[in-house]
């Protein structure tokens, strides 16, 4: 089988320098992949340049995107690797699930994100083997190797170096937001165009005026179930609320943006006023909500 495996670097790369004092590229991509190799599995190595994963754009994601969809398209290529900077993993991986899976699916093809937590000069780095597993398959702290979680926990392992699934897929759920496949072609330029922030509400929170005139769009992260204070709501509604869209969810983790069936009218108190929270937005936490709004402002122009 041909995989292609795109690299971005980042910790999976670095060493430090004693020259600088700081952490450079250490390892090639082509290094690293040589000794990841999987026998019988043919990897095709495309790099793109070397970052941070602190250093992640939108234009980095789309270039991402057009580079798996040629590869399907093309038809020589029967899996898709990314070996990118963890800080940014979950990020860009929900990212490219909205983009690529209504052409992955159909096509039986998959995208197999990774990364390394260890710098390639520590003891136990696990960029060989993270990346060995990523071919052979195809976060919750901020440091440690086992630091990437799924909730509410894994589908399965690789054990052996063998992909074992102890679930079956869920079935579809409809408060979820699905994969458009308009997302697969909006260019670029149009996803940096996009200007949302997220504002997290805390104890006597306050949004100035001056940085909502120059947004397109906002997700609020309320406390609990998106519990957002008064006072941010007569600010925002509807002097703003008319003027761009304006998510609500949860600051947690996980969890739902609303509790209707315990505390009944609390969507209606916020949608009354013209804040978003259904529509796919129900259960993502911050990061996820901001980033399906900035694909749908480029996509569509709304929410």
């Amino acid at each position: 089988m041909r995989v292609l495996v795109i690299t971005l670097g980042a910790t999976a790369l670095q060493k430090f320098d004693k020259a600088s004092g700081t952490m450079q590229l250490g390892v090639s991509p082509r290094e690293l992949l040589a000794q990841a190799a999987v026998a019988g599995c043919d990897a095709e190595l495309q790099q793109m340049p070397v970052r941070s994963g602190a250093e992640l754009t939108l234009t980095t994601v789309a270039q991402i995107r057009d580079a798996v969809l040629a590869g399907l398209n093309s038809g020589t290529h029967g899996a898709f690797v990314l070996l990118i900077g963890t800080d940014t993993l979950e990020e860009a991986a929900f990212l490219l699930h909205l983009m690529l899976s209504a052409a992955l699916r159909p096509a039986g093809r998959a995208l197999v994100i990774t990364g390394a937590m260890l710098p390639a000069d520590q003891l136990g780095s696990d960029n060989i083997k993270n990346l060995r597993d990523a071919l052979q398959a195809s976060r919750a702290d901020s440091q440690l190797i086992g630091a990437f979680q799924s909730h509410p926990g894994p589908i399965g392992q690789l054990r052996s170096g063998e992909p074992c699934f102890y679930f079956s897929p869920p079935p579809p759920q409809p408060w979820l937001p699905a994969p458009h496949a308009a997302f697969a072609a909006v260019p670029a330029a149009a996803l940096e165009r996009q200007r949302v922030t997220i504002w997290t509400l805390t104890a006597s929170a306050s949004i100035p005026d001056s940085l909502l005139s120059e947004l397109d769009g906002l997700v609020l992260a309320g406390s609990g179930s998106g519990s957002v204070p008064q006072a941010i709501i007569d600010q925002l509604s509807p002097a703003w609320t008319a003027r761009l869209p304006i998510v609500i969810c949860s600051r947690c983790g996980v969890g739902r943006n609303c509790d209707d069936f315990l505390y009944k009218g609390s969507r209606h108190k916020y949608e009354s006023r013209g804040f978003v929270l259904g529509s796919g937005y129900e259960q993502l936490n911050p990061l996820q909500a901001r980033s399906l709004l900035v694909l749908r402002l480029a996509a569509f122009g709304h929410a």
